[in-house]
């Protein structure tokens, strides 16, 4: 017997125990975190770690679990490691400039969208993202041109759609954001979000041009809004539609029909 070769045999085979270990330890995670078991894909993306401190892609993938789970800090602090061993991977700037943004780190949050932008300028999410928080900022126009982007590089995408509906209403372009909502809604009909916008918008028109007719598309609008978030279960999008129906029936009866 050959003892040499047996012993060669065996370290080659304790060799690729650790890649073994990590894969199956970021499938596990992988396959928790789309089941929607967060807690548990952050252990197996841990143990994945542990196993290759190298290993980006869980430290990526813990962060989205730990966002998950309302550890927003903890998951800036993994999209920081992923950008520390891979400074080219656009995706951990997108997802930590989502986590500074909902911090309200707003700053940060568009430095992170810039350089996505700079690694991937094709990168639609990034101009929607970058955009919202533009119009949280106050600056509606810088929004709608990154919008602008959004819908050239993604057309299909209904988000952008809403979002620059958003921004023309805050700029009182009740027509082109109605539009907007119109467009989103053709896309995704059972995004329910564009639908509560374009009834409010509706409301508002109706009011800019009393018009009774506007509010009574606004009513059917949150109808169909709160038929939906009834199903869904959305308590704090079912209570805000239940509040702007009754502001509308208010408005629409304070309001005379102009010739």
């Amino acid at each position: 017997m050959n003892i040499k070769k047996i012993s060669l045999a065996i370290l080659l085979t304790l060799a690729t125990v650790p890649c073994l270990a990590t894969e199956d330890y970021f499938q596990t995670g992988l396959n928790d975190a789309r089941q929607g078991h967060y807690k548990k894909a952050v252990e197996s993306f841990t143990q994945a770690i542990q196993k290759d401190a190298q290993d980006y892609e869980s430290y990526y993938n813990r962060g989205y679990a730990k966002y998950y789970l309302g550890d927003k800090n903890g998951a800036i602090a993994d999209y920081s490691k992923v950008i520390e061993i891979n400074s080219t991977y656009s995706p951990a700037y997108l997802e930590r400039g989502t986590c500074y943004n909902e911090l309200g780190k707003q700053t940060e949050a568009i430095a992170d969208y810039d350089k996505v932008l700079e690694l991937n300028p094709n990168e639609a999410l990034a101009y929607n993202n970058r955009a919202k928080v533009k119009s949280e900022q106050g600056k509606f126009q810088e929004a709608i041109a990154d919008l602008n982007k959004a819908i050239s590089f993604n057309p299909s995408g209904a988000a952008p759609y809403n979002n620059r509906g958003n921004a023309y209403k805050k700029l009182g372009k009740l027509k082109e954001a109605i539009k907007d909502y119109d467009k989103a809604i053709e896309l995704d009909a059972n995004y329910f979000e564009p639908v509560y916008n374009r009834a409010l918008a509706k409301a508002n028109l109706g009011q800019q041009v009393k018009k009774k007719v506007y509010f009574e598309e606004a009513l059917i609008d949150l109808d169909k809004v709160i038929n939906a978030y009834k199903i869904s279960n959305n308590s704090k999008m079912l209570n805000a539609s239940y509040e702007a129906r009754e502001q509308i029936i208010t408005d629409m009866y304070s309001v005379q029909d102009s010739d």
